[in-house]
């Protein structure tokens, strides 16, 4: 019940955000992604299952605030459901694309699972269908008093016009790093978009008596 009423009123402090401005300018998106695993830094939350990501995004002048949800499942633990309450910033500086967003992540119908709270800067610069960047997230709050983790990770795609080539290279603190290698291909649809991923990841641990994991897995994305 605390965890439904935690849902609630973060809900309420998202659309709080946007009361005040004009509908006509506010921009919407939606995403509804089909995966065939859910990973986050390297590690399945779905235990090797496929996944159906849900996904609202609200818009203002740089200013943005949503709400994602997914399937999850984890041996030894309760709980299928996760449901990550975002807001941020977006603005360019001197051609770096900057972006600071706060993430609330929750878990309404487990108890092993602890809710935690982590915030993100990231940052991207292109160079025509060349991109790079990193970014950082700081762990700011993990329910129980759980180990708050940071991590850090770096970024790139080119742009082949036939496909885009993605890459990255990441660490978690105290658990271990990863990297995913992926290709994608966007295609523009009478009404919204469609992105297709195909990509391939491995973690490595830095404990031993846990599993590292390789996962060659693919995401279809429809927005709107």
């Amino acid at each position: 019940m605390k965890k439904m009423k935690s849902i609630l009123i973060s809900s309420a402090l998202i659309m709080s955000t946007i009361s005040c401005v004009k509908a006509n300018d506010i921009d919407t998106v939606v995403n509804i992604t089909g995966a065939s695993n859910y990973l986050v830094r390297g590690l399945t939350q779905t235990n090797d299952k496929a996944a159906l990501f849900l996904e609202g995004t609200v818009l203002y002048n740089g200013f943005f605030t949503g709400i994602w949800t997914s399937n999850i499942e984890f041996e030894g633990a309760d709980g299928d459901r996760e449901i990550d309450l975002y807001a941020g910033y977006s603005k360019d500086f001197f051609g770096f694309q900057t972006t600071l967003t706060y993430t609330r992540f929750l878990y309404p119908d487990s108890k092993d699972i602890a809710n935690l709270d982590e915030a993100e800067l990231k940052i991207v610069y292109p160079i025509d269908k060349f991109s790079i960047g990193g970014k950082y997230i700081l762990g700011t709050y993990v329910e129980n008093d759980g180990e708050k983790l940071d991590y850090y990770e770096g970024f790139t795609s080119y742009d082949f016009d036939i496909i885009t080539l993605n890459g990255s290279a990441g660490s978690f603190e105290d658990m271990g790093d990863n990297f995913v290698v992926g290709i994608s291909k966007a295609f523009d649809l009478s009404k919204g978009s469609l992105n297709l991923e195909l990509l391939y990841s491995e973690f490595y641990s830095d404990d031993s008596s846990s599993l590292d994991q390789d996962n060659l897995y693919a995401k279809i994305t429809y927005s709107f």
